[in-house]
């Protein structure tokens, strides 16, 4: 989870992270990474919020296309910015997503209020 993002941009400040992590960990398969175009990657799903706050509705998306599994990347890669903001129906879901996900997958969660982010989601 990464905390302490700039406010006007979790979104850029994750995918650097996600990009040094991946660079530097021994994940051959995974080496693209640095040539990806985030916002054109089939493999690459970034969830942020709507509004005031991420709903049910998108983490059932985030699902659907999970269970697809990854076309081009050996793993998915999950983004969810603003991870503070899940509706709690919307967070036990993405629970259940994180225990259990459907296809290899890496989640990289951004957050700028950590204490506000669901204690369960945290302790994964």
């Amino acid at each position: 989870m990464v905390y302490g993002y700039p406010s006007t941009q979790p979104e850029k400040h994750a995918q650097s992270i996600l990009e040094q992590f991946f660079i530097k960990c021994s994940y051959p398969q995974l080496q693209a990474l640095e040539t990806i175009q985030w916002e054109n990657q089939a493999d690459v799903i970034q969830i942020n919020r709507e509004q005031d706050s991420i709903k049910i509705a998108e983490i059932k998306t985030l699902q659907e296309r999970l269970s697809i599994g990854p076309k081009r990347l050996s793993h998915m890669i999950v983004g969810l910015y603003f991870s503070e903001t899940l509706t709690q129906s919307a967070a036990n879901a993405f629970l259940k997503t994180l225990e259990e996900p459907p296809c290899p997958t890496f989640f990289i969660l951004s957050t700028g209020y950590y204490d506000q982010v669901l204690a369960t989601i945290k302790s994964r």
